[in-house]
């Protein structure tokens, strides 16, 4: 299955520091309230300075900033501090503040999956669950010789095995059940 999502498809929520889209969840019947999901993929743009994530018991999580620096520490660790596109993982059981301004890529999976998020440019990648995000230009990739042009905003699904030649900028998620 490969599925396409357009800015259009997509709602975007108020939370108490800024603003958050969910790009997908999986199931897509799930409700990340209920926390029923397998995994889900979001971008937030965070308005205030410092702000405390939501704990999630459970949850393994993933971000990136896509446009500034981003820091955070956890259960009042050491700070962790994140360049654009640079990749902090932890777990939803960690208290969590971050500290900047930013937009942020999140994936949050639960322990039955694996997860990676990367930025890549020019790859050819192959693995059972993708998820691929235009987060400037316009972009264009090639499955099994299509080829798909994915808008700002936009993402590609894709839920089977299929090879996967990337020639522009996109952020990469990939899936594996354990």
């Amino acid at each position: 299955m490969i599925k396409h999502i357009r800015k259009e498809d997509l709602s975007t929520k108020t939370w108490s520091g800024g603003t958050t889209t969910q790009l997908y969840i999986y199931p897509e019947s799930s409700d990340y309230k209920a926390l029923n999901f397998d995994f889900r993929i979001s971008t937030a743009t965070v308005e205030v300075e410092t702000s405390n994530f939501t704990k999630l018991s459970g949850i393994n999580r993933l971000i990136m900033s896509l446009d500034g620096p981003l820091s955070l520490m956890h259960n009042d660790g050491p700070m962790i501090d994140l360049l654009p596109f640079e990749v902090d993982a932890f777990t939803g059981d960690d208290e969590t503040i971050s500290f900047g301004q930013v937009t942020d890529f999140n994936v949050m999976f639960t322990r039955d999956y694996k997860a990676s998020l990367k930025r890549v440019e020019s790859e050819i990648i192959k693995t059972h669950i993708t998820c691929l995000y235009a987060f400037d230009d316009p972009s264009k990739l090639t499955i099994d010789n299509q080829v798909y042009r994915l808008e700002e905003g936009e993402m590609l699904i894709i839920m089977d095995d299929q090879e996967i030649q990337i020639s522009e900028p996109l952020i990469c998620v990939q899936l594996q059940k354990n």
